[in-house]
């Protein structure tokens, strides 16, 4: 398992993020103490990652502010 941080800009605010990857089959988003980590597969590409979080921007940047 790698990861890496990186940023976006959700909702014209930027974003960091930590980008993990590992054996999964899906992309996923969590949330916690440590601020935003997706997770995608082996052979998935930020790209999609992005493309992921862009399409769940209000509920990331909702879910940031709590």
């Amino acid at each position: 398992m790698s990861a890496e941080t990186r940023s976006i800009v959700l909702g014209g605010q930027p974003v960091a993020y930590m980008l993990r990857r590992s054996a999964r089959r899906s992309l996923g988003l969590t949330i916690d103490q440590r601020g935003l980590t997706v997770a995608i597969p082996l052979q998935g590409s930020v790209r999609e990652a992005e493309a992921f979080m862009l399409s769940r921007a209000g509920w990331i940047i909702e879910k940031l502010a709590e």
